[in-house]
């Protein structure tokens, strides 16, 4: 003969799912609530350290030609002449803004500094000279540097390698403020002319965001893991 539960058990029993269940999502809440809580304070954090740097060289950045200081050298810093088979606006911008500094003497030398990878055909440095020529700018005026692969070693190689402690930097905004802060905290008397950012809206969404994490890796850098 089946024996079947009786009503009270049956209730006791659902009491005990209840609880379970209960238990079970209040883990969650916890869980989802803390990671929230992880993201908001990553995400003021990252805010604050853009918020201090933008701030802190603020008085080093130019919008124009005119009114930059006179130094020997520019540093252009470097991006790929084209994006998905069209002409990279942050290239061609950087390229003028570079060859208006050396026309209007503002500056005597442009050491343009990028990435190379000969495998792929890929060279940013000579690139930019070439465009820089193009742009009438003597070739004896242009120095190398093929292994700048990214913002920081473009100003430390500035420095440690061409022997660089004053010089104009030649990037897009959201990109200067990263790089003069670089420069300022290797004690190099630097700084920047911003070349315009006229690219479609999501290659400058994608920049800003990039840029954002990136002066978080750059204060990570320079003041917790002291790497340079």
């Amino acid at each position: 003969m089946q024996n079947f539960a009786r009503p009270r058990e049956i209730l006791q029993l659902a009491k005990e799912i209840e609880l379970k269940l209960f238990k079970h999502q209040n883990i969650s809440r916890v869980i989802l609530y803390a990671g929230c809580g992880v993201i908001a304070v990553l995400a003021i954090a990252a805010l604050s350290i853009r918020v201090y740097v933008e701030n802190a060289v603020a008085g080093n950045l130019y919008d124009n030609v005119e009114t930059v200081p006179d130094n020997e050298y520019a540093l252009v810093l470097g991006t790929s002449k084209t994006l998905e088979g069209k002409p990279n606006e942050y290239f061609t911008q950087r390229i003028k803004i570079a060859a208006a500094l050396y026309h209007a003497r503002k500056v005597k030398y442009l050491l343009v500094s990028g990435a190379r990878r000969l495998h792929y055909d890929y060279d940013e440095p000579e690139d930019m000279k070439l465009a820089l020529v193009a742009d009438g700018v003597p070739e004896s005026a242009i120095v190398k540097d093929n292994l700048g692969f990214r913002t920081l070693a473009s100003i430390t190689r500035a420095h440690q390698v061409f022997k660089l402690e004053k010089f104009t930097i030649v990037s897009q905004e959201f990109h200067t403020s990263r790089a003069v802060y670089i420069g300022r905290c290797l004690n190099l008397d630097v700084v920047a002319v911003n070349a315009p950012a006229t690219v479609p809206l999501r290659y400058y969404c994608w920049s800003f965001i990039r840029e954002h994490l990136a002066k978080v890796k750059m204060f990570l850098e320079l003041h917790i893991l002291t790497i340079v």
